[in-house]
């Protein structure tokens, strides 16, 4: 038998392994080909880490490609407005409202306004890993705290796009023209994000009212409550087992993790969304050479430090023994593993592994098909780090429609200027990327 052959049925994430009643996974967790088990909290913080980095590589590309801020975070507010328009929008025909209050356990008696918008903000928070409190809420004025941020690695981009994301929401969802102060706000990495939302039938309009959504933050009319209350400094339900919203409603870890796999990487879809307004049709294959480039980079330098090979390697329980595709195999399956996609492994020998998933998860609900390339370029930078430079990833364009397969292999990779006098063997021309 095989060596991928025997993995299978032990494959942390296999499909087999699904609770009848709940729909979910048994095991909210991951396990390396060498049976290294994580924890869940180790699986949600490992998937907010790579969601903040994948956001930093498409953000940073988007920066080359429009290096107006005005013009960028515009573009990215924009596309994350109309996202929840056709979301939350009573148009939508999608009642996302009357779903969202039967979850949160939001009675009736509370009227549409931004208390709802708070419920919403906290839960989005909560499934980013931002742990914070909100210390006072009505139908209009709310007061919330962050006091860590996994996505602050991205810059003030990621800020400025989450506030015009509340705006839209509070407009579409309930039907409230709203203020919006990040009051606090002293530069990412302030460990008290102090959030204001109020509205304006109660408090005028914002002093910015003429300008972007994302430029409506602080200092708020109303006055600052005093800093100094104590602060959290993770996610209770990374420890309970258990989310609980503001108003009491209770969720299990693997009921919140179906709900909010692919929230962490909202901030890479945004950038995506963004490109394909600012750019040309006839200048977007050079657009994405930058995202390559840029993806390529982070792949070499994730595991560019020998030590950081050798953390990687520990971490996954790689034998001394194993030093070829496999490595760079375990470690993707490990993000597919955070990432709830349906994957395998078809080949896992020390000259080839082939591992392929599910390309509607992949590409974010099948909206995002850049995201393969991107993931191309990513792994193919890893190889060469936490392998070597004789290892190529390639995407197998003969795959099934439905899948997307990665082929781990030695090959031939760069741009080679012909010399006269001088051939080239084919493998070298065929590997040439």
């Amino acid at each position: 038998m095989k060596e991928v052959e025997k993995m299978i049925p032990e494959n942390i994430s296999d499909l087999g392994m699904i609770d009848e009643d709940s729909g979910l996974r048994q095991f909210r967790g991951m396990m390396s080909p060498w049976d290294k088990i994580k924890s869940f909290k180790e699986t949600y913080l490992f998937l907010t880490r790579h969601a903040g980095l994948y956001g930093v590589c498409y953000i940073n590309a988007l920066k080359i490609i429009e290096p107006d801020y005005e013009k960028r975070t515009s573009a990215m507010s924009e596309c994350w407005g109309q996202s929840i328009k056709y979301m939350w929008s009573p148009e939508s025909g999608l009642n996302m409202k009357e779903n969202f209050r039967e979850k949160q356990s939001i009675p009736p008696f509370i009227k549409d306004g931004i208390y709802f918008s708070a419920c919403f903000a906290d839960q989005g928070d909560e499934f980013m890993a931002m742990p914070g409190y909100i210390w006072y809420a009505t139908n209009d004025y709310v007061e919330k705290e962050i006091h860590h941020c996994p996505f602050d690695i991205i810059g003030p981009e990621a800020c400025d796009v989450s506030i015009g994301g509340a705006q839209n929401f509070t407009q579409c969802a309930c039907g409230v023209p709203m203020k919006n102060y990040e009051s606090e706000r002293m530069g990412c990495g302030d460990p008290y994000c102090h959030v204001i939302f109020d509205t304006e039938r109660k408090y005028g309009k914002h002093p910015n009212a003429d300008g972007h959504d994302w430029e409506k933050w602080g200092p708020a009319p109303q006055g600052m409550r005093e800093k100094g209350a104590p602060r959290k400094e993770e996610c209770e339900f990374l420890t309970t087992g258990e989310y609980m919203s503001p108003l009491g409603q209770r969720w299990t870890v693997g009921e919140m993790y179906k709900e909010c796999v692919g929230w962490p990487l909202a901030y890479s879809t945004n950038a995506v969304q963004a490109m394909r307004v600012l750019v040309k049709p006839e200048d977007m294959e050079r657009a994405y050479q930058i995202v390559d480039v840029i993806f390529d980079t982070a792949g070499k330098s994730l595991f560019g430090d020998t030590n950081l090979r050798k953390e990687a390697r520990e971490w996954m329980g790689v034998p001394e023994s194993v030093d070829d595709g496999r490595v760079l195999g375990g470690y993707i399956s490990m993000i597919y593993q955070a990432r709830c996609l349906d994957w395998r492994f078809v080949e896992f020998s020390e000259e080839r592994t082939v591992i392929e998933c599910d390309r509607f998860g992949l590409e974010m609900m099948g909206q995002h098909p850049e995201f393969v390339r991107a993931y191309e370029a990513y792994f193919n930078g890893m190889a060469k780090t936490l392998v070597n430079c004789q290892w190529v990833v390639k995407e197998d364009k003969t795959a099934p429609k439905d899948r997307v397969r990665f082929n781990i292999e030695k090959g031939l990779y760069g741009f080679r200027r012909q010399k006269p006098g001088y051939q080239f063997e084919k493998e070298g021309e065929k590997n040439d990327q």
